[in-house]
């Protein structure tokens, strides 16, 4: 005897209609990439990159400083900013990850190293805190402050 075989239709879903957003030329919508100059990069830190551009600054990215022989400690700088001539290091925090004390301790000896290796002829490390560059508004003003702009 010959079985027979049944087949129960499975009902196929539909895809989904998918549409992008695409702003108008008049919105104001910011993007970021999540790097600078291929290094990967925070919105706070591609906001200040936007706005050392705008006052006409150049800048370096995630500058690497160890410590001499025998000394202990290596920091990375977020921007050693060249404005008019003068060289201005600064690091870029975000507002929840530099709050509690050992970070602020730890973030103190950090600055203490760089300064130490620039020496004479560099502004000391400055801290921009990650509530002052909000929106790209925010961190002109706040960098034209920094810079004395």
């Amino acid at each position: 005897m010959k079985q027979k075989v049944y087949q129960i239709p499975i009902p196929r879903r539909k895809k989904p209609k998918v549409s992008f957003y695409k702003p108008h030329a008049t919105s104001i919508v910011e993007t970021f990439v999540g790097e600078i100059n291929g290094l990967p990069a925070s919105d706070l830190e591609e906001r200040s990159a936007r706005s050392i551009a705008k006052l006409g600054g150049s800048y370096e990215f995630r500058v690497p400083f160890v410590a001499g022989r025998n000394l202990p400690g290596e920091a990375e700088l977020d921007f050693m900013v060249d404005y008019n001539g003068v060289y201005q290091p600064a690091q870029v925090d975000g507002g929840f990850s530099h709050k509690a004390a050992a970070q602020k301790a730890e973030d103190a000896v950090k600055d203490a190293v760089i300064d130490a290796i620039l020496g004479d002829g560099y502004l000391p490390v400055v801290r921009i805190p990650g509530d002052k560059l909000q929106t790209q508004a925010d961190s002109d003003q706040t960098w034209r402050e920094v810079l004395n702009a």
